[in-house]
């Protein structure tokens, strides 16, 4: 969902922005940064930092 946000803000589509706002850097949550703005978001999402793998860390990558 973050990265759809990203790309529907380019000039040939309709912008819509992600709702919240950004995580304090210096105060991650435990699990995803993103988890609070992201509508997939389950309870693994909230309590489990994603891998980076393949260049992208996501649950739902």
């Amino acid at each position: 969902p973050y990265a759809r946000g990203l790309l529907d803000a380019l000039p040939e589509r309709a912008f819509t922005p992600v709702p919240g706002t950004p995580p304090e850097l210096g105060d991650l949550p435990p699990g995803c940064a993103f988890a609070a703005r992201c509508a997939l978001a389950d309870a693994t999402c909230r309590t489990t930092r994603p891998p980076l793998t393949e260049g992208v860390a996501c649950h739902r990558a």
